[in-house]
C-alpha cells in the first residue's frame, strides 16, 4: 500500500545537508581562535550575514530529525529483532541536530557581541574560542548516527549494498579522528545525501517494508 505521506520524508536528509552547507558557505572564513578583538570585530562587519548563516545551519536540524526518525522505522523494519542499532542512530541524530543548535547559537551571539561596543575585546575572544571549538557535540552525534547506520546496514543484503554500509561503519569511525575527522565528516555528509535520494527513489520498496513486517508481526497492544 503506496503512502503518499511519506513520499518525500527521505529526501528531508539530503535537504538538511544542503542547509547546513550553505549556512557554511554563507558564513564564510572566520577568525582564528586565538584571533584578537579587533580583528575579530573586522571580521564580522557584517552581523547581517553571519546571522542568516547561524539561522540556516540551526534550521538544518530540524529536517535531520524528521529524516532520522523516518530512518530508524526503514532500520528497524529491516531487522524487526535488531532494535539498539536504530535506537542509537536516532539518539546520535538528536545529539547532531543539539550540536548544530549550539553552533548557531554561539555564532549568532558572536555576530551580535562584535557589532556592540559594550562587548570588550576579552569577551569577543572567549566568544571567538567558543565558536571555534563548538563542532564537537555536533561531531560526535553525526559520528554516532553514522556508525550506528552502518551497522544496522551491515546486517541487510537486500536493500542498501554492501559498500553503503561498510562506508557508513568506516566514516563514523574516522569521524572521530583529528584532522581526518573534518574530511570524514564531509563525506558522512555526502553519504547521507546518497542515502536519502536511494530511499526516495525506492519509495516503492519502502513501502513493502512497512507491509512486509505488518504481515510479519502477529497484533499486540502497547500498554
Amino acid at each position: 500500500m503506496a503512502r503518499p505521506e511519506l513520499r518525500f520524508v527521505p529526501l528531508l536528509g539530503a535537504l538538511s545537508v544542503v542547509l547546513v552547507v550553505v549556512g557554511y558557505l554563507v558564513a564564510g572564513d572566520t577568525p582564528d581562535h586565538h584571533a584578537l578583538g579587533p580583528e575579530i570585530r573586522e571580521d564580522y562587519d557584517n552581523e547581517t550575514q553571519h546571522q542568516i548563516a547561524a539561522f540556516l545551519v540551526a534550521l538544518g536540524a530540524v529536517p535531520l530529525l524528521f529524516f532520522a526518525g523516518y530512518f530508524r522505522a526503514v532500520l528497524t523494519r529491516l531487522h524487526p529483532l535488531g532494535r539498539l542499532s536504530p535506537n542509537v542512530a536516532l539518539a546520535g541524530a538528536v545529539v547532531a541536530a543539539t550540536g548544530l543548535g549550539v553552533q548557531s547559537l554561539i555564532h549568532a551571539a558572536l555576530a551580535e557581541a562584535a557589532q556592540t561596543s559594550e562587548f570588550s575585546d576579552q569577551a569577543l575572544q572567549s566568544l571567538n574560542a567558543l565558536d571555534g571549538w563548538s563542532f564537537y557535540p555536533f561531531v560526535i552525534g553525526l559520528s554516532t548516527f553514522v556508525l550506528a547506520s552502518g551497522v544496522a546496514l551491515v546486517r541487510d543484503r537486500r536493500f542498501f549494498a554492501p559498500f553503503v554500509a561498510w562506508a557508513a561503519v568506516v566514516l563514523g569511525v574516522l569521524a572521530l579522528v583529528p584532522i581526518v575527522g573534518f574530511f570524514a565528516a564531509i563525506l558522512s555528509g555526502i553519504w547521507l545525501v546518497t542515502v536519502s535520494v536511494m530511499l526516495f527513489v525506492r519509495s516503492e520498496a519502502v513501502d513493502r517494508l512497512w507491509d512486509d513486517a505488518g504481515q510479519a508481526q502477529p497484533p499486540h497492544t502497547v500498554a
